[in-house]
C-alpha cells in the first residue's frame, strides 16, 4: 500500500468535506490556511491571555484561554451579504443585512466545528474573536486586501462577513489570490470619498489595515464599491432606478 498516496487522498477527502460542509451551512466560500500565530490576539475581550499549550482540548480559565498546539490549520469562511439590502444603507435595512450575517457567522462556524469534532479532531469556532479574520481570509485565498481594510472577494466583492474555525484536522492549504484589486484600489478611491467620517486614506498607495472595517458607515461604503457583484452594469443601474422610487429610500 502506498502510504503517502493514501494519506494524500484522505487529506483531500477531509478538505472536500470541510468545504462542502461550509457550503451546506450557508457559507458562500471557504478557504484553508496554516494558522499564523501572529494573527492570534494576545488577549480576549475579557482580558484573558490566549496561549498555545500541549493539550488535547481547548481550555478556558479565569486568567487565560488555552488553544492546543495541534491547531495548526484554520478554515476561513465567507458569509455573503445581500447586495440589494446592503444598498439601502444608511437606512436600517442596511444595518439589518449586517446583523443577519453576523448572526449566521456563529451558526456556520459553530456547526462546522461540531462536524469536525465528530471526526475526532479539535475545532474552535470563531467570529471576530480570538484571531484577526482579514489576514486569515487573505492567507486562505478568499480575497485581496483593499483600501477599506477588509478583503475583496473575487465572488462577492467587499460585501461579506468572515468567520473561521481553528482546527487540528490535517488539510491542504490554499494560496493567496491576486486578481488586481490592490492596483484597482490605488486609483478608484470611491469608498474613501463616500465614507461619511472621511476616515479612509486617499493616498494612491493606501496602507492596508484591518480594523477600519469596524468603524461606522461601512455598509454605506460597501454599496459604493464598484467591485460589489450584483450591482455592476445594467443591474446596478436597475437597482438605483428601483431604490430611488421606494418610499424608504426617499427619506435619504
Amino acid at each position: 500500500m502506498n502510504v503517502t498516496r493514501t494519506g494524500f487522498r484522505a487529506t483531500r477527502l477531509r478538505q472536500q468535506g470541510s468545504e462542502a460542509g461550509g457550503a451546506f451551512l450557508r457559507a458562500g466560500d471557504a478557504g484553508i490556511a496554516r494558522l499564523d500565530r501572529r494573527h492570534v490576539y494576545a488577549r480576549d475581550a475579557r482580558g484573558r491571555a490566549i496561549t498555545f499549550e500541549e493539550r488535547d482540548e481547548p481550555e478556558g480559565h479565569e486568567d487565560r484561554l488555552v488553544i492546543p498546539r495541534s491547531c495548526v490549520y484554520v478554515i476561513a469562511l465567507v458569509i455573503p451579504q445581500s447586495p440589494q439590502t446592503t444598498a439601502r444603507a444608511p437606512h436600517a435595512l442596511g444595518g439589518a443585512a449586517v446583523a443577519l450575517r453576523y448572526s449566521l457567522t456563529s451558526l456556520v462556524a459553530g456547526s462546522l466545528a461540531r462536524c469536525i469534532r465528530a471526526l475526532g479532531y479539535v475545532a474552535i469556532p470563531c467570529g471576530k474573536d480570538t484571531a484577526l479574520s482579514v489576514p486569515i481570509a487573505i492567507d486562505a485565498g478568499l480575497g485581496e486586501a483593499s483600501r477599506t481594510g477588509r478583503p475583496i472577494s473575487p465572488r462577492y466583492g467587499p460585501n461579506l462577513r468572515l468567520a473561521k474555525v481553528l482546527t487540528s484536522l490535517p488539510l491542504e492549504v490554499d494560496r493567496p489570490v491576486s486578481f488586481g484589486v490592490a492596483r484597482f484600489c490605488s486609483t478608484c478611491q470611491k469608498c474613501a470619498r463616500a465614507y461619511p467620517a472621511r476616515a479612509l486614506n486617499l493616498d494612491r498607495e493606501p496602507p492596508t489595515r484591518s480594523g477600519a472595517s469596524s468603524t461606522p458607515g461601512v455598509p454605506h461604503v460597501v454599496r459604493r464599491c464598484p467591485q460589489v457583484p450584483g450591482v455592476l452594469g445594467f443591474l446596478r443601474q436597475w437597482m438605483q432606478h428601483l431604490c430611488a422610487r421606494l418610499p424608504l429610500q426617499q427619506a435619504y
